[in-house]
């Protein structure tokens, strides 16, 4: 079997080995510091300054983050350089208090006590942390950035492929420092000349050693049609440690988002994900909860005031009242300040618009502020909704979009939320093409969700807030 010899990448080695060097000299400084103020300290001093940078390794190992891939990914890098951090607090105090424990019961005089022991640990993790993000540092100035970028082999050239390009085009971080394109399939090998990729051209040579050639990171498998695929190639490489991902899978990885063009069935079916628990669910509930009651006790000067100038505005109720879709389809009353005049659907229901005339003085500075959504927490306290979720759309609506839109009722598999991933990702939009870019985000998230993405896009949802660039 050919083993990759990307699989170990010179990069990771390099940043192991500094950050071996600084987490010892964190150990020593850690011991010393406390050395002064505590003898037993210093008598331990050689074991604590061997042990220590070694449960940070190890540590820092087991969250992955000595892969060219999290090096690459800052966002990735700073989470996981927390949790470590924590994982190694945890692991040093676990392991220490038992090397001491054991020894005070062997009548070792000079075992170091509990709250010695917690000091050191917090120090040491503290500096710890400083020295992972000195490392990293250090590598990105002496290496420079696109050697930590990951280069791809994207097999086909049709339309998945010139996705893929005009996703990495649009990119903000470009995490890859080069992707290449070849045409395995018969049909896009005739068509190859004749495409606007970058396509290497047929493959005139075993595909192992065109991804040994350009120093591949990962392959993935994008052709439009799967009948003519080199599958025993494919199959090689994987055995050999090289990374495969199908199209849909590294789609929605790298724009946080579904490509709803290549949606099928079997996708929903094989995918991991849309598995929450009775945890999640018991957590979500938990959240939703604590976040309402804060928000409301926050806002409620500006509730109160907004509702005064509401009524003095324009004449009819302070309260906006419209039936909305939320879980499974299941129809619910949604409060906000009403922001437009009371007879804005004498016509009919449809979509706001920009600048729309509807719309009352005060209900467009409601709505540039979003204050006019504080009134939905009342629907979370009350279980209609969550705080974040799929914004909750009206029924006359939902039918329409259902048949225009595939997939649209996916989306009420989750509670509907007063803001969601879709909200701090999408500009406001009110028409077909924007429900759909907004479900891909919707899928995602339903597919994807965690406490720690529900907290994420709280934090989001305040820079949209304190930026309101597609509020209407």
């Amino acid at each position: 079997m050919r083993i990759f010899k990307h699989n170990i990448h010179g990069v990771s080695i390099i940043l192991g080995v500094i950050e071996l060097v600084l987490l010892c000299l964190a150990a020593f400084l850690a011991t010393s510091y406390l050395g002064a103020g505590y003898q037993d300290v210093v008598r331990h001093a050689t074991l604590l300054n061997v042990l220590l940078p070694l449960i940070a390794f190890a540590s820092l190992y087991a969250l992955g983050l000595y892969g060219k891939e999290s090096i690459a990914d800052p966002l990735r890098h700073v989470i996981r350089l927390l949790i470590a951090t924590g994982l190694c607090i945890v692991l040093a105090s676990f392991m220490l208090g038992g090397i001491f424990y054991a020894m005070s019961l062997s009548g070792e005089s000079s075992a170091i006590s509990l709250a010695v022991q917690f000091r050191l640990v917090v120090v040491f993790g503290s500096l710890a942390f400083v020295a992972a993000c000195i490392g990293r540092y250090l590598i990105f100035r002496i290496l420079g950035r696109d050697v930590l970028k990951r280069r791809v082999l994207v097999l086909g050239t049709g339309e998945r492929a010139a996705r893929i390009e005009a996703l990495m085009g649009q990119a903000e971080n470009k995490p890859f420092a080069r992707i290449h394109f070849l045409p395995v399939v018969a049909e896009e090998v005739k068509t190859a000349a004749d495409n606007t990729l970058p396509s290497l051209g047929a493959a005139n040579r075993p595909l192992v050693e065109i991804i040994d050639a350009l120093g591949v990171d990962e392959v993935v498998v994008a052709t439009d049609e799967r009948r003519g695929l080199p599958i025993k190639e494919i199959l090689a490489i994987k055995l050999g440690g090289m990374r495969v991902t199908e199209y849909l899978t590294f789609y929605e990885r790298e724009a946080r988002r579904v490509d709803l063009d290549a949606l099928e069935p079997s996708w929903f079916i094989y995918s991991d994900g849309f598995s929450a628990s009775g945890w999640d669910l018991f957590g979500k509930r938990a959240f939703d909860v604590v976040v309402s009651v804060l928000f409301l006790l926050f806002t409620l000067p500006v509730t109160l005031i907004a509702a005064v100038v509401v009524k003095l505005d324009s004449p009819g109720p302070i309260f906006y009242r419209q039936e909305r879709t939320g879980l499974l389809g299941r129809p619910f009353v949604l409060f906000k300040f009403r922001s437009m005049r009371t007879d804005a659907e004498k016509h009919g229901p449809q979509w706001a618009a920009q600048s729309d005339s509807r719309i009352t003085r005060v209900g467009a500075i409601l709505r540039k502020t979003r204050i006019d959504e504080i009134p939905q927490i009342f629907c979370v306290l009350r279980g209609d909704m969550s705080f974040i979720g799929p914004r909750p759309e009206r029924p006359f609506f939902v039918s329409s979009l259902a048949l225009d839109v595939p997939y649209y009722d996916e989306r009420h598999r989750m509670k509907p939320g007063i803001t969601g991933w879709a909200q701090v990702n999408y500009p406001y939009g009110a028409s077909i093409a924007d429900a759909k870019a907004k479900l891909s985000y919707d899928l995602y998230y339903t597919k994807n969700f965690s406490l720690f993405l529900d907290v994420l896009i709280l934090l989001q949802t305040i820079r949209v807030v304190l930026i309101p660039d597609g509020a209407r």
